[in-house]
């Protein structure tokens, strides 16, 4: 089997960390970029050690910097003229953020990683990965922003109106907010969608052990909460 060179942005952690073993462990050759020279350092001692594969080396690139994806680009190119995977993996998650961030480069911070970057790295790869004979880009799409701390809440009250940014609280304090709510007339009460700040993941257990309020207009509600629509959640109702 022909060795091949993979880049993988976001390497030291999670799933980008993981893939980069696994390839690792088939005896390709492993990139790992990271934007934190010291944990990338320790994420390759692992990959050495978990994959028992010496080929594999870490470049340094913060994805929401162009200087930096450019410095990155020519530092590759300098040494290989062939790229064979490119992974898109690198990528901002922080739901709790609720102010803008800017770069140095004056470009809003999750916008410039998420969205700008991948697209800029590509741009620049792309002659090395038309060099390979199977050249393939590769985007993470994790579900981590959009399932694990996503949470549907009615309101046992059906007075009340939900729209969005109402706070959802929990164990007396206050735990995220609504994204998005409207009445609900096929069960005659308000819905409401949002996100709560729990690292281990909005599960069954997590919410037969959690009640949760909304607050609407300074006086908080009681809530029903579900993993699942409300209402016909298997969709037996629709018809093709």
């Amino acid at each position: 089997m022909n060795q091949k060179l993979c880049l993988i942005t976001g390497a030291n952690t999670g799933i980008g960390k993981a893939a980069a073993i696994q390839i690792a462990q088939q005896r390709h050759h492993v990139i790992m970029a990271c934007r934190d020279p010291e944990k990338g350092e320790a994420a390759l001692r692992d990959l050495r050690e978990q994959s028992e594969s010496g080929s594999a080396e870490l470049m340094i690139v913060d994805m929401s910097l162009q200087s930096s994806i450019n410095d990155l680009s020519e530092a590759l190119l300098d040494k290989y003229d062939r790229l064979d995977v490119l992974i898109h993996n690198a990528a901002i998650f922080d739901i709790t953020q609720k102010q803008a961030s800017r770069t140095d480069e004056d470009i809003e911070r999750v916008w410039a990683t998420n969205h700008l970057g991948p697209v800029l790295l590509t741009e620049l790869m792309w002659r090395a990965l038309n060099n390979s004979a199977q050249g393939r880009v590769i985007t993470i799409a994790s579900k981590g922003l959009i399932a694990k701390p996503f949470l549907r809440v009615d309101l046992d009250d059906p007075q009340p109106l939900l729209y969005h940014n109402e706070p959802i609280w929990s164990r007396g304090e206050i735990v995220g907010d609504l994204t998005s709510g409207m009445y609900g007339h096929t069960i005659d009460t308000c819905l409401g969608m949002g996100y709560v700040n729990c690292e281990e993941g909005v599960s069954k257990e997590f919410l037969e052990s959690n009640s949760f309020e909304i607050e609407v207009a300074g006086e908080r509600y009681p809530a029903r909460h579900s993993l699942t629509a409300f209402y016909d959640p298997k969709s037996e109702r629709v018809r093709m």
